[in-house]
């Protein structure tokens, strides 16, 4: 297995596991030994990553809804290339290169019908790395877009 760490405070811990009703979060198949503790940057969130080679999806139990989804990819120490992640099948980020220590968020807001948020995250060459430092998952209260007043 990968290496051991105390979860981040307000951030669960993600060692790469596949999804278990129980814990209400995982991959689509074992990634544990796909995790990294760098020691490098002085963000702790940013030190951590899950990577994944080909495509792996990440699934959390949500009660249906619509969500505001933030996702941070990089690596501290390496380079690299054609990063890809997408939410609900929707495309957020697509062929990204990040430089070591540079990292990318990206945010969107998505509807889960079936009980569970997913990403896919990774691309078809197995060459190439999609390295996952963090998600943020915030339930929608609001409106979409909030009316004009004429």
């Amino acid at each position: 297995t990968g290496p051991t760490w105390r979860p981040l405070t307000g951030f669960g811990n993600d060692t790469g596991e596949a999804f278990a009703e129980g814990r209400g979060f995982g991959w689509s198949r074992s990634l544990t030994a796909n995790n990294r503790k760098r020691d490098v940057h002085s963000d702790p969130a940013r030190n951590t990553l899950v990577f994944v080679r080909d495509t792996a999806q990440w699934e959390c139990t949500v009660p249906n809804g619509r969500y505001r989804v933030t996702v941070t990819i990089g690596d501290a120490a390496y380079y690299q290339p054609g990063q890809r992640v997408a939410i609900e099948a929707t495309p957020l980020l697509t062929d990204v290169d990040t430089l070591p220590g540079k990292f990318i968020s990206a945010t969107t807001t998505v509807d889960v019908t079936d009980g569970r948020l997913t990403l896919d995250v990774g691309t078809e060459d197995p060459q190439l790395n999609t390295c996952l430092n963090t998600i943020h998952i915030v339930r929608h209260t609001g409106p979409v877009v909030a009316p004009r007043t004429p």
